[in-house]
């Protein structure tokens, strides 16, 4: 298992960055060098404000996340404070808005991803059924689309019938913050709503050992 340090982030954003199925952090980005749009561009420190608690001990689920494959913080670390970000209207996220205040309660994964994204759009189908399967948990998906409009969202997710929550940072805020070592970037999030571990390039979500981590952490609502 791979616990790391808030001392040293630096390496945490470095080694995540080497994943070998990610994209640049925004279009134009994807576009600079040889084109390719499955490899990050530029080494960068993920931001100052994931290193800020430095109390808790290391959760038994970051402990497991650890044997999964997932980088896990030796403290979980708080989610930047940012504006709230609306979510697309849909039946599971009518009305609503993400912000740093809707974790708490839930076991949370929080995706960065884009349309024009191959690896997002590799792993989104996993991200769906992982959704379904911990219907009637205390578990939630925010998936963040990060600097697309509206409209170009919507059509995507109705083409590809994803009934997961989808949240609109058209202008990149948060994922200018979170995702800086390109995308998809998904974060785990504790029921404390803090960050206990992450990854960046696609996965597959839907793995029985995954959906049993998460079932188990998570637990059934009303209980």
């Amino acid at each position: 298992m791979k616990h790391v340090k808030p001392a040293i982030l630096s390496l945490f954003a470095s080694l995540l960055f080497l994943a070998p199925l990610s994209c640049a952090p925004s279009r134009d980005a994807a576009q600079v060098g040889d084109g390719s749009a499955n490899t990050a561009r530029s080494e960068k420190s993920p931001p100052a404000s994931l290193a800020q608690d430095l109390s808790a001990p290391v959760s038994n689920l970051s402990t497991k996340l650890g044997e999964l494959g997932f980088y896990v913080f030796e403290t979980p670390q708080q989610v930047p404070r940012f504006s709230e970000i609306p979510a697309l209207d849909t039946a599971s996220t009518k009305d609503e808005a993400l912000s740093a205040d809707s974790f708490a309660g839930n076991i949370t994964i929080l995706n960065f991803w884009a349309t024009w994204c191959p690896p997002c759009k590799q792993e989104m189908p996993s991200i769906e059924k992982l959704h379904q399967s911990l219907e009637g948990y205390n578990f939630r998906i925010a998936a963040v689309s990060v600097g697309e409009k509206t409209a170009t969202v919507a059509d995507f997710i109705k083409r590809s019938n994803y009934t997961f929550p989808i949240f609109l940072d058209e202008k990149g805020v948060l994922g200018g913050i979170m995702a800086t070592q390109g995308i998809p970037t998904t974060y785990i999030l504790d029921k404390n709503g803090m960050i206990i571990g992450g990854t960046v390039g696609a996965r597959e979500y839907d793995s029985p050992a995954f959906i049993s981590l998460m079932k188990e952490s998570a637990g059934m609502q009303n209980q």
